[in-house]
């Protein structure tokens, strides 16, 4: 039922809310670092990591919309769940964290079952 643009459509969409998150992570660990203080909204006003960061979820929702108008919601939703994906593979990547085999695995079983549910 989708076309090959609506599932490219899908992935950009998820990969813009990946984005999104990693640069909110990015936010947090300049800002806050170790001091726990009250000011930390005022510091998140000015970051600009945060403004990147709600620019790319506001993309990722525009980009969400069209989707939707296009195919089920039944069919797009299970899609978002390879924002997980996206952002083990960030996680290592970018900000070095372990990831353990029982989360690649996990990664893994969702992208099987996203094929799965794009077949259908």
């Amino acid at each position: 039922m989708g076309t090959a643009s609506t599932y490219i459509l899908l992935v950009v969409s998820v990969t813009l809310l990946t984005a999104g998150q990693a640069m909110q992570k990015v936010a947090v660990d300049r800002i806050i670092r170790h001091d726990v203080g009250d000011q930390h909204f005022f510091k998140f006003a000015r970051e600009p990591a945060i403004w990147l960061a709600m620019l790319c979820l506001a993309g990722s929702m525009s980009i969400w919309l069209s989707v939707l108008y296009r195919i089920d919601v039944s069919k797009a939703l299970p899609f978002v769940s390879l924002g997980h994906v996206f952002v083990l593979i960030v996680s290592r990547v970018f900000f070095g964290e372990h990831i353990s085999v029982l989360r690649w695995l996990g990664a893994g079983l969702i992208a099987v079952g996203i094929v799965l549910i794009a077949q259908t």
